[in-house]
């Protein structure tokens, strides 16, 4: 997840630089093109691709060594889906009466949709053995070269087809970039195997209708608005539906991240699937919560800041679409839910139903809409968020089993705490973004801990991820600056665990079939240093002072700097202070209560209750 995020912050800082200059130059017209770029070629990969990823991802995470095979069969089977792509796009073109500039960017929107068909087989391996770092290089390497070609693009004169030109060419790298990433984990098996190709191709038949049925639904509201308003008015749905996809990255990321951890847990048991669902239910709808709300809130500043005058008849449609943000984050959850546990059938069946709904809607409303303000859009997002909140009731029904007491608690506290941000966000209204994001911000932070919608454990995610290497970490750990895990041995560390590195880094370095096991409510301070060989125990309530050194081997002879000698177990009862450069050596056993001074060497048994100081050490106090 922090691999995800952190190339989600890369890429919005692209994409905020991307939106402050390139809509502006382009106007609705140019902006009304790259919509038409992003249906088609959203569409094209959805039915070339048969939508195998999400069975890729589920099938690999099961079985990694089928990895090779699967990765093969889907790459031969895209390969044979390039003819029928650009059949469809032919068709489009002929059928739309689409000429010119239109015609030439569905075209290359063509090409975009084969390099996704590519990409996607490489993307559901490394998500299966959750290598999420390699979909994050992708991503940010993908939208860099977007954003700095579109950027130049514009700024020495060119339109909406070059941009979709360089979209094209950013799209080739990428994919040649996964294949040589995934080559130290994959090696694809290219042999036409052809009860593979059937086998991924049967399956992945209910996949498909979801990922038609949700695509279409999701894009018909655009392609319909291209035939039945003028490109100004798509320019103006576009950039609405370009912030609100960037305002679905939480979702997708936490969708991305449980669905293999959502496949091994249903493989266990449907009990382990239900413990497994809980959190993401509910990170999920708490963060969405503000976040839609606060987008809808905020919608007027934020279209004339990053897009102008021109742009203003988009307002309406942001708000619509930032409504649609947590039906939407739900129904991908329960969506993952039902994939892992072999009931994506439910889903698809309900999509297709929202595919005669959704079609429906946008003709009536967008016409109506139109016809009575001259802007379609607001009748596209309706139609959309309508849509969304219909799938949601059944979402609801899906995952009701998952939402106990806790889980309701949570929600109720984060919709009272958005409540309570919606009323500062109104008041800071007059003052711009400036004030209205701040403050919405820190109000909806403090009521959520009045509320108790952030638990302990999640304030010590952060500690948690520079733990990452340990075999296992206690509750609520903090570990402050620097943290040094390595060596490929075993590190357990307990719970309340303090490693405060803000001096200077802590090293736990265990080596192969080691182990340094730390207890509860531990203490240690900056620059400490704890090596083990074989075995390095310290006990519960311990404190080591900073620099401080405890090693189970001298790691040479005194005699013959080539030979290592055997490593003896180090062991700190609980209870005990180690003072600061003081050096703990193989064989130290400090019994329970006992202080070390510091700069103290210790090497041997010290009894309980004392206090030791200098080296060799002299027992100084006793109690």
């Amino acid at each position: 997840m922090s691999a995800l995020f952190g190339s989600q912050v890369t890429t919005w800082s692209m994409t905020l630089l991307w939106t402050l200059i390139v809509p502006r130059a382009l106007g609705p017209d140019g902006m009304g093109l790259l919509v038409m770029a992003w249906s088609a070629s959203s569409l094209l990969s959805i039915i070339g691709g048969l939508s195998s990823k999400t069975l890729l991802v589920k099938e690999v995470a099961a079985d990694p060594a089928a990895g090779p095979r699967l990765l093969g069969a889907a790459m031969i089977i895209r390969a044979g889906a390039i003819v029928p792509c650009i059949a469809l796009t032919y068709a489009y073109i002929r059928l739309g009466h689409f000429h010119g500039q239109e015609a030439l960017v569905l075209s290359l929107a063509a090409l975009i949709a084969i390099s996704t068909l590519f990409l996607e087989p490489l993307q559901a391996g490394f998500q299966a053995i959750e290598r999420m770092n390699y979909l994050a290089f992708g991503e940010v390497l993908n939208k860099g070269l977007a954003t700095v070609a579109g950027i130049a693009l514009v700024l020495l004169g060119f339109g909406g087809v070059a941009l979709v030109g360089a979209m094209v060419v950013a799209g080739g790298v990428v994919v040649v970039l996964n294949a040589l990433w995934i080559r130290p984990h994959f090696r694809i098996d290219w042999r036409v195997d052809l009860a593979a190709i059937r086998s991924l191709l049967t399956r992945s038949l209910s996949y498909l209708a979801f990922a038609f049925f949700y695509t279409f639904y999701l894009w018909v509201d655009s392609t319909m608005l291209i035939l039945m308003a003028p490109t100004r008015v798509v320019g103006w749905y576009g950039v609405a539906t370009k912030l609100f996809t960037t305002l679905l990255f939480i979702p997708m990321i936490i969708a991305t991240v449980w669905l293999p951890r959502f496949a091994a847990a249903f493989i266990q048991s449907p009990a382990a699937l239900k413990a497994t669902a809980r959190l993401p239910i509910e990170l999920v709808l708490s963060i969405m919560l503000p976040v839609s709300v606060g987008a809808a809130l905020v919608a007027p500043s934020l279209i004339h800041l990053l897009y102008g005058a021109a742009f203003a008849p988009a307002v309406p449609v942001l708000v619509l679409l930032a409504l649609t943000l947590i039906p939407m984050a739900l129904n991908m959850i329960a969506y993952n839910i039902l994939v892992a546990s072999n009931r994506q059938l439910i889903w698809t069946v309900a999509l297709a139903g929202a595919c005669v709904l959704n079609p429906v809607l946008n003709y009536v409303l967008i016409r109506t809409t139109q016809a009575q303000w001259h802007n379609g859009a607001i009748g596209a997002g309706a139609s959309l968020l309508i849509t969304e909140v219909v799938i949601a009731v059944l979402a609801v029904v899906i995952v009701r089993e998952f939402l106990d007491a806790r889980v309701l608690y949570r929600i109720a506290g984060a919709a009272l705490a958005t409540a309570g941000m919606a009323v500062i966000v109104l008041m800071a209204a007059p003052f711009g973004l400036a004030l209205q994001v701040p403050a919405g911000g820190l109000s909806f932070a403090a009521l959520a801990l009045l509320f108790r919608v952030v638990r302990a454990e999640e304030v010590a995610a952060p500690s948690r991820l520079k733990l990452l290497r340990c075999a296992k970490v206690g509750a609520r750990p903090s570990a402050l600056g620097r943290i040094w895990v390595h060596g490929g041995g075993r590190v357990q560390i307990g719970d309340r665990v303090v490693l405060d590195a803000r001096l200077a880094p802590i090293e736990l370095h265990a080596e192969p079939g080691a182990q340094i096991t730390i207890g509860d409510d531990v203490r240690i301070e900056g620059g400490a240093s704890i090596e083990a060989l074989h075995a390095i125990v310290i006990g519960n309530g311990c404190r080591l002072g900073s620099f401080s050194k405890v090693i189970d081997n001298h790691f040479h002879s005194p005699r013959d700097r080539h030979r290592q000698p055997a490593s003896i177990r180090v062991e700190l009862e609980d209870g005990v202070e180690i003072g600061s450069r003081a050096i703990l050596l193989p064989g130290a056993h400090v019994e329970r209560g006992s202080k070390v001074g510091s700069g103290a060497v210790i090497s041997r048994r010290i009894p309980a209750g004392v206090m030791v100081v200098g080296h060799p050490p002299q027992v100084e106090a006793r109690w």
